[in-house]
């Protein structure tokens, strides 16, 4: 969703609803709308730019991703976000308090988060069953991206305590450095 309005603003306006369904509920009917619409070969020119030339969208629609790139995309997400552009104003609101989000469950109560979960289950032991999660936490002057790629599907009691603890190493990080 980040690519869609980062290359074509005037999505915010004509697919709004669209695009806060799919970052906001993870609306799959949503994200296909989008995708069909402005394709996916601009979004694998995108990733690559971003020197992730291996994220692709291919036939299925969602690409297999690792945490690095994964962190190299949220990290343009941030700068894009950060931004003050009109059209990242407006979506900046959709990453918070998304559906599914254990960034946000276990953090959004003390800090301001951006995230998108998403989570897949394809059958016991599959190798698509994911929870997954990545965002930003806007921690003062040390602000942070999280990601998160597990095998832990509806176990967010379980990502919960990651999260606890990659906050707490952060802090302590911040701390050793100050």
């Amino acid at each position: 969703m980040a690519w869609v309005v980062q290359t074509f603003p005037e999505a915010v306006v004509d697919f709004y609803s669209s695009i806060q369904n799919a970052i906001s509920w993870s609306s799959n009917s949503d994200y296909y709308v989008l995708i069909n619409r402005f394709g996916k070969e601009g979004f694998n020119s995108w990733t690559a730019q971003l020197g992730s030339p291996d994220i692709v969208l291919s036939d299925g629609s969602f690409g297999a991703i690792s945490c690095r790139n994964f962190t190299r995309l949220w990290l343009n997400i941030y700068d894009y976000l950060m931004s003050g552009d009109e059209s990242a104003d407006t979506i900046m609101e959709f990453y918070n308090g998304t559906e599914e989000s254990c960034i946000y469950e276990t953090l959004g109560d003390e800090y301001m988060v951006y995230s998108k979960a998403r989570w897949y289950f394809e059958g016991e032991d599959s190798y698509y069953t994911v929870q997954n999660d990545a965002g930003i936490v806007m921690k003062g002057m040390n602000s942070y991206i999280l990601t998160i790629l597990s095998d832990a599907y509806e176990r967010l009691d379980l990502l919960d305590s990651v999260v606890e603890a990659m906050d707490q190493a952060h802090t302590e990080l911040v701390e050793q450095t100050a």
